[in-house]
């Protein structure tokens, strides 16, 4: 069987690899969301974990937990929630480049410290 998807260019082993994965996002999504996960509670599980108050998230700076903690959102809110970068930005006060640059270092963070979502959620 050829799997195709004229959005995804590759041969058919990778295409189909691709939208598994998709598949397997949206179901990570569903279940955050079913858990009843959403920006306002993760917002509140990473401040906890990073021992700062919420309201501190709106400020400019590079404080070592204010900086993680704006890294794990952007992360863990895109990767896990599917949150959008304009809601990321307003959340945050920070530019779309920004929350790219803070996934980024998020997903470093975690892959560094073997961190997943769940330990700090549950």
């Amino acid at each position: 069987m050829r799997v195709g998807d004229e959005r995804i260019l590759g041969d058919s082993d990778f295409v189909e690899q691709v939208l598994q994965d998709d598949i397997l996002q949206l179901d990570e999504q569903a279940r955050m969301e079913s858990l009843g996960w959403d920006l306002d509670g993760l917002i509140a599980r990473v401040c906890t974990y990073c021992d700062i108050e919420p309201g501190r998230l709106q400020e400019k700076g590079r404080e070592n937990s204010l900086s993680l903690a704006k890294s794990l959102i952007c992360f863990w809110g895109r990767d896990k929630l599917g949150i959008g970068t304009s809601e990321l930005m307003a959340a945050l006060n920070i530019s779309q480049p920004a929350v790219s640059k803070s996934a980024k270092r998020g997903a470093n963070y975690c892959r560094d410290e073997v961190l997943n979502m769940a330990d700090i959620l549950e």
